[in-house]
C-alpha cells in the first residue's frame, strides 16, 4: 500500500509540475518552439524531387524532366513549397522560363548555375534569400542591362555598374553575392533598408576601401568581405547583431575595428590574417567570440571594451584568439 501511496504522490507531483511549466509558458506567451525535422528526403513529385519537415514545409532538391517552361507550384503534396536547394536545377539544358509561386522564400547556392538555355524568370515577391551563383551563367542573367538585379522581396543579386563609388539603392533589403569579385568599386554606402549582407557578398572586392553601413542592419554573412586587402577601417551600426564566419578573413591592411552597442557574434576566423589590425573596439553585447576570429591578428595591441572586466572574463572566447586575450586591454564599465 505504502508503494502505491508513494507511486501516486510521484504522478500528482509530476501533474503539478506541467500545469505549472504550462502557466508560466501561457503568462510569458512564449509558447514551446516546435524543433523542424527532416521527415523524408527525395521524394518524387512530378519531374522533381523534395524534402519534406515536420513543420508541413518542403525543398525541392532536384529535376529530372526535360520541360522548356516550368512553373513551380506552391504545394506538393500538400506541403507547402519554401525552398530550393543548393544546386537543385544546376546546368539543366532544356529549361528556357521559370516561374517560383508566391510560397517561396530561398532559392539555393548555384541553384540554376549554368542553365544555358533560361532566358525568362519571374520570382516571387516572397523570396528573401538567393544564394552565390544562383542564377550565373544564364543568358538571363547575361541580357540584364540594369546596374542593379534586384529579384524577390529586395533581393539584389547582382551589380552590374562600373562605377567605383557605389551606393545600393533603396528597397533593397539582402545583398546576395553581387560583388564577388567586383575590382573596380572602391567604396560602398548601404540604404537604410538593408538588414542583412549575404554570404561572399564583397569577396575579393580587392580595391575596396571604405565602407559606410546603415543603421538597420542586423547580420553579415560567412565571407562577405573576405580578402578586401585594400580595407583599413571598418565601423559597424549599433544595429548589428551577428558577424559571420570568415567575414572579414585576410583584409591584410584592415588596421582598425569598432563594433556596435548590439553586436553580440563574432564568427570563426571573422578576422583571421587581419595581420595589421591594431586597434579593436567592442560593446559590452558582445557575448561569442568563435575560434580563430582573431587568428594571426599578431599587431592587435590594444582592445577598448564598454564594460567591465569581470564582464569580460564572461565572454565565450573560442580557441585560437590569443591575439585577442593577451592584447592589453581597457575596460571602460565597472
Amino acid at each position: 500500500m505504502y508503494s502505491s501511496f508513494r507511486y501516486l504522490c510521484r504522478v500528482l507531483a509530476l501533474m503539478m509540475a506541467f500545469l505549472l511549466l504550462f502557466a508560466l509558458t501561457a503568462c510569458l506567451g512564449q509558447p514551446p518552439v516546435e524543433e523542424v525535422t527532416v521527415v523524408a528526403e527525395n521524394r518524387l513529385f512530378g519531374d522533381m524531387l523534395y524534402t519534406s519537415y515536420s513543420d508541413g514545409t518542403a525543398v525541392l532538391t532536384g529535376y529530372r524532366g526535360e520541360a522548356t517552361e516550368l512553373r513551380l507550384p506552391d504545394s506538393v503534396d500538400g506541403l507547402t513549397l519554401v525552398g530550393i536547394a543548393d544546386q537543385a536545377f544546376i546546368s539543366c539544358e532544356t529549361l528556357t522560363t521559370l516561374m517560383t509561386g508566391e510560397t517561396l522564400s530561398r532559392i539555393g547556392n548555384e541553384a540554376f548555375y549554368g542553365c544555358s538555355r533560361l532566358e525568362t524568370v519571374e520570382i516571387g515577391s516572397n523570396v528573401t534569400e538567393v544564394g552565390y551563383y544562383a542564377f550565373e551563367e544564364t543568358p538571363w542573367m547575361e541580357a540584364m542591362e540594369t546596374d542593379f538585379v534586384v529579384v524577390g522581396d529586395g533581393v539584389l543579386i547582382k551589380y552590374r555598374g562600373s562605377e567605383s563609388m557605389v551606393t545600393v539603392p533603396s528597397g533593397v533589403k539582402v545583398i546576395s553575392d553581387a560583388f564577388f569579385q567586383n575590382e573596380t568599386i572602391r567604396s560602398v554606402t548601404f540604404s537604410a533598408d538593408v538588414v542583412r549582407i549575404g554570404d561572399y557578398a564583397f569577396t575579393y572586392c580587392s580595391n575596396l576601401r571604405e565602407i559606410n553601413f546603415n543603421e538597420g542592419l542586423l547580420e553579415i554573412g560567412e565571407y562577405a568581405f573576405a580578402f578586401c586587402e585594400d580595407l583599413r577601417l571598418v565601423t559597424f551600426p549599433d544595429s548589428l547583431l551577428t558577424l559571420g564566419n570568415h567575414a572579414f578573413f585576410y583584409c591584410s591592411m584592415l588596421r582598425r575595428a569598432e563594433g556596435g552597442k548590439s553586436l553580440q557574434t563574432i564568427g570563426a576566423n571573422a578576422f583571421n590574417c587581419c595581420s595589421h589590425l591594431t586597434s579593436l573596439y567592442l560593446d559590452s553585447a558582445v557575448q561569442t567570440i568563435g575560434d580563430g576570429a582573431f587568428y594571426d591578428c599578431y599587431l592587435l595591441g590594444g582592445v577598448t571594451y564598454t564594460a567591465s572586466a569581470d564582464a569580460w572574463t564572461q565572454i565565450q572566447f573560442g580557441i585560437g584568439n590569443e591575439c585577442l586575450t593577451d592584447a592589453a586591454l581597457r575596460c571602460l564599465g565597472k
